[in-house]
């Protein structure tokens, strides 16, 4: 199987560029497994300007979202992940990548366990140096949302912490792996390993899926994309460094669980959910 000598040779052929096959392919991966959810974004974020201005309040349960996770997720698998392993399928029967550019390699299990922890820690440093510095506060007033927390609407006791047991976290984990996979295998694995094909600028290999991954989360409020930036920046290079998968689904559900739901362990006493 022969391989390009150099990136950019990725996609040259007399063909014109719109119909070079990965360029088609990569314009089918961005509508399958962006586009929808940047427009799902987009809509939540006006919708709960309207909805909820600065009251801080969503009105929704752990139980309600825990299980909301799976409902979200495991369709979106069923339709991200397929596609995107078919077209990277293409990529390589064509000779033009390897899984392993892609990161789909076999996991290597305390390597990818503790490169995922360090880099979760080190995700927590950057947003705990932003919250000190209250950048997150000057997003959330840009967004009229002051009295929401970390991301999203603040919950109640009454309305997220009392309904908040163990079962909802287990399948609330489940959910957020399974997103987890759902947005490192388009964000980092297929898009950052095509984009030489499209930048002659490496970094904006990085940049550019880190900017769609930030608008993922606009729905958290504008630091929720800030915060979504920086992390994809991080886990790109993460990325370009070890060429991996698992690493980064595990990083990133670590993440995502602290944020979604060990927060809310911190907040009302543990023995109101047991």
């Amino acid at each position: 199987m022969n391989e390009p000598d150099e990136p950019n040779e990725l996609i040259e052929s007399e063909r014109p560029w719109w119909r070079r096959p990965l360029v088609i392919e990569t314009a089918i991966v961005l509508c399958v497994g962006v586009l929808p959810h940047v427009i799902s974004s987009v809509s939540l974020y006006v919708y709960q300007r309207v909805a909820f201005g600065v009251s801080g309040s969503s009105g929704g349960t752990a139980s309600s979202y825990a299980f909301a996770l799976i409902y979200q997720d495991v369709p979106d698998m069923l339709m991200v992940v397929p596609v995107t392993l078919y077209f990277m399928w293409r990529a390589v029967d064509r000779g033009q990548l390897k899984w392993s550019d892609f990161g789909i390699v076999p996991p290597k299990l305390l390597r990818d366990i503790a490169l995922g922890v360090g880099v979760t820690v080190f995700s927590f440093a950057i947003w705990y140096v932003l919250k000190i510095g209250e950048v997150q506060d000057a997003f959330l007033r840009i967004d009229g949302w002051e009295d929401f927390q970390i991301h999203g609407p603040r919950s109640t006791p009454d309305s997220f912490g009392e309904s908040f047991g163990v079962s909802h976290v287990i399948v609330g984990t489940l959910g957020l792996a399974i997103n987890s996979l759902n947005e490192e295998l388009v964000c980092r694995c297929y898009l950052i390993a095509v984009a030489p094909a499209f930048f002659r600028n490496p970094f904006l290999a990085i940049v550019v899926p880190a900017f769609l991954f930030g608008l993922y989360h606009l729905w958290y409020g504008s630091f929720g994309v800030v915060d979504a930036f920086i992390g994809g920046l991080v886990y790109g290079a993460v990325f370009l460094k070890w060429r991996s998968i698992w690493p980064l689904i595990v990083t990133h559900t670590l993440y995502n669980v602290f944020v979604i739901f060990g927060y809310e362990y911190l907040r009302y006493p543990i023995d109101r959910w047991l």
